[in-house]
């Protein structure tokens, strides 16, 4: 099960409110979406490395362990949910893929019928949407500079 967010904006609209060249809208959005991907990237890790183990023991790879409440975090057992979350640049920087690697980042993010969600990826993609959407107001501003 898959799961990557992509954040993409038009820039043929922007072009035109603003009264500035395509070329220069899309020099000064793609700027915005590599930073909006850096931190939605950096903040779903620190959801996970800082996610309490507060909800159920159990034994994982032959140690006691908990894991993490449902509805917060997935607790960071291992490292590979944390370390496979990815972002990958499309459309020459335009569009930005950003999601977990593990095959199970998805059911984790969702649930499943047998576990409830311990979403990591919207919860960073919603607490970095306003900031965005300001840096790229101000970055086109700045642009008439």
């Amino acid at each position: 099960m898959g799961l990557n967010i992509k954040v993409n904006i038009d820039t043929s609209n922007v072009a035109k409110f603003f009264n500035m060249g395509k070329r220069k809208a899309k020099r000064l959005v793609r700027q915005e979406v590599r930073r909006a991907a850096i931190d939605i990237e950096q903040r779903a890790k620190m959801s996970i490395a800082g996610s309490p183990k507060n909800y159920r023991t159990y034994s994982y790879k032959g140690r006691i362990t908990r894991s993490s409440s449902p509805g917060g975090p997935p607790a960071d057992q291992s490292g590979t949910l944390r370390n496979s979350i990815t972002k990958r640049f499309k459309r020459g920087g335009m569009v930005a893929d950003i999601g977990p690697q593990a095959h199970y980042g998805g059911y984790l993010e969702k649930g499943t019928s047998k576990m409830a969600a311990r979403p990591f990826m919207l919860p960073a993609l919603e607490i970095e949407r306003e900031q965005f959407l300001r840096r790229v107001r101000f970055a086109i501003m700045r642009g008439f500079e």
